[in-house]
């Protein structure tokens, strides 16, 4: 028997022609592939298809791990390049928390790090008006205008919000919710800190001293005696140490002409800026507050300013000289903290 498409003889047993792939078959005449069609088996057709969903069930495992290799290592990533390692436990911080009244009239609700709360850097904190700790629905912070003061020690001492656009009324009680983005010393990681404050609307208690540290550093500008020894060549050529400037404000002496009251706190920056606030009060009026920023560089134990003069350096007691005339006047007071409590305390109001 020959194939009707080619002619190539076949067996008696042929179902398909071996070298056109056309179908033997007398009742239904002949088929002819097109060129893109696959030889058809019929003797294995069957066992192909079993073969073919094997194929597809291992492939598709395949698929599924490596979709979990790189998700997993997608997240391993993240935490690399976001916190320079991977996800530890986050470390226990204390804080105590309340509210009241700074600068005379500021109402504030804060938290306050309790000693030993090592926080390097506060990348954000934002207020929410209700117990976020115990309350799963999601809502947009009422504010994010935070403040804060930092210890002279590097260490920061309180973060606090100025409640005067939260509406609150009178004898109503409140509870707010500060979330505070923390970096801590020693790690570039950023931790996550939720903690509530409770208060009534009284606001009775000065949260001042609190919230500041009005104290003056020890040592420093606050009537240290000159130490004394000799004057040998080692002394005199030691390189004076003027670091100590940067550490604090710097005040200098309470002036009063008439029934206006006058005083500056200076701040000196390691990058040789610095920033000057100037307080003013006339008679009952407020305190007006400007401040005008500069720079300043430090030469022959001379502090000189680009905007205010100069100062003279006493680095061995760690003192700064207001002068008039090329003469040294009375020291500049060091402060931890810039607020107008602190230039009321200098003129004893």
């Amino acid at each position: 028997m020959n194939c009707k498409n080619c002619g190539t003889r076949l067996s008696e047993k042929a179902k398909v022609c071996p070298n056109c792939g056309a179908f033997v078959d007398d009742s239904s005449g002949y088929t002819l592939l097109a060129a893109d069609d696959r030889m058809y088996d019929v003797y294995s057709s069957e066992k192909k298809r079993k073969n073919k969903k094997k194929k597809s069930s291992v492939l598709g495992n395949v698929i599924v791990f490596l979709l979990i290799l790189i998700i997993g290592g997608g997240t391993v990533l993240f935490y690399l390049n976001n916190t320079g390692s991977l996800p530890s436990k986050q470390p226990e911080l204390s804080f105590n928390q309340g509210s009241g009244i700074i600068n005379k009239n500021d109402k504030v609700i804060y938290v306050l790090f309790e000693k030993g709360s090592d926080v390097k850097y506060i990348q954000g904190v934002s207020l929410y008006n209700y117990d976020r700790t115990k309350l799963d629905e999601i809502r947009e912070p009422i504010s994010t205008d935070y403040e804060y003061t930092k210890s002279i020690d590097s260490t920061f001492r309180a973060i606090y919000f100025d409640t005067k656009d939260f509406n609150i009324v009178d004898g109503e009680k409140y509870t707010y919710t500060f979330e505070m983005k923390l970096t801590l010393t020693g790690s570039d990681k950023i931790y996550t800190y939720t903690q509530p404050v409770s208060f009534d609307s009284s606001f009775s208690e000065d949260a001042s001293d609190i919230v500041f540290d009005h104290s003056l550093n020890e040592g420093s500008a606050s009537g240290k005696k000159n130490k004394s020894g000799g004057n040998n060549a080692e002394e005199t050529t030691k390189k004076a140490d003027y670091s100590y400037i940067y550490s604090s404000y710097w005040y200098t002496s309470p002036q009063t002409d008439g029934d206006t009251r006058s005083i500056s706190a200076f701040k000196f920056n390691e990058d040789k800026s610095y920033s000057v606030t100037h307080y003013v009060k006339k008679g009952a009026e407020d305190w007006n507050v400007s401040t005008e920023k500069g720079t300043f560089k430090i030469q022959n134990g001379e502090l000189i300013l680009s905007l205010e003069g100069s100062f003279v350096l006493d680095a061995e007691n760690e003192e700064i000289f207001e002068q008039s005339d090329g003469s040294t006047t009375q020291n500049l007071t060091s402060r931890k903290y810039n607020s107008i409590q602190n230039t009321e305390d200098f003129f004893g109001l």
